[in-house]
């Protein structure tokens, strides 16, 4: 599901012909997927976080995402 919302928010940028995707919002997904991934594929996601994100503190000692609350009116309102 997040990748899906990562391709439907790629796909609305460039239909639109914005700036494309924001750059500290592609970050945060990429974080994201490192996170959940390190349970998974601990040396790939160590691999990420460090040598592409540019982390200085290993994926290991940082906490897992929380799961939030979010707007459901919101993300219908984007269903299309």
């Amino acid at each position: 599901e997040l990748q899906n919302a990562r391709d439907r928010y790629r796909d609305a940028t460039v239909l639109n012909g914005t700036a494309g995707m924001h750059a500290g919002l592609l970050r945060r997904f990429v974080e994201l997927q490192a996170l959940l991934m390190g349970p998974i594929i601990p040396h790939f996601a160590e691999h990420v976080w460090m040598d592409i994100l540019g982390n200085t503190q290993s994926i290991l000692n940082t906490p897992f995402p929380a799961v939030v609350n979010y707007d459901h009116g919101l993300l219908a309102s984007a269903q299309c």
